[in-house]
């Protein structure tokens, strides 16, 4: 009776997973939409604010800085909707992916941002960013935005980089 009920219960969590798998695959065809076009698009504007960062001449604390209209130059003047969108769409990743993930190395680890944004541009002018060719796993490791400056523009930021890149951008 026992062996039967276990056999049963694992032949379920295998259909179960069969069944996760082709919704995850599902899931990255239908991302690859006007949705993960959507976070592409934000993801080029990250880019551009990481370049013109890393073309500064003088360096300062994230609370310092004086950059106005971010969240508009990032999201554009629909900035709740697009943020909503992303927040959805990273949620149904997010949802589909174990909760403990393996990352082979190389790998960037990055933990404590406290939505300093830019500290995260920094970190990816120093140490290469999840558009680079060829890059590394990403995993953003808890304390997104619980004090800071920019706290919507770092949660925007990590949410549209998750749906551009689902397998290589981890928020666990």
């Amino acid at each position: 009776g026992r062996l039967l009920h276990l056999h049963e219960s694992l032949a379920t969590v295998g259909h179960m997973y069969i069944g996760r798998s082709r919704a995850k695959q599902s899931l990255n065809d239908r991302t690859r939409t006007p949705l993960r076009s959507r976070a592409q698009r934000i993801v080029d504007r990250v880019r551009a604010l990481a370049e013109r960062l890393g073309e500064e001449s003088a360096d300062c604390l994230d609370s310092e800085w004086a950059e106005e209209g971010l969240l508009e130059e990032l999201f554009t003047t629909e900035c709740a909707d697009i943020l909503m969108v992303a927040a959805k769409m990273a949620t149904k990743l997010l949802s589909m992916q174990p909760t403990v993930v393996e990352s082979s190395a190389p790998c960037r680890v990055f933990g404590d941002i406290h939505g300093q944004l830019r500290d995260v541009l920094m970190f990816f002018r120093a140490y290469g960013a999840p558009w680079d060719e060829d890059a590394p796993s990403f995993v953003f490791n808890g304390d997104f935005v619980d004090r800071g400056k920019h706290q919507l523009e770092v949660i925007g930021v990590l949410f549209a980089l998750k749906v551009a890149y689902p397998h290589r951008v981890w928020l666990p």
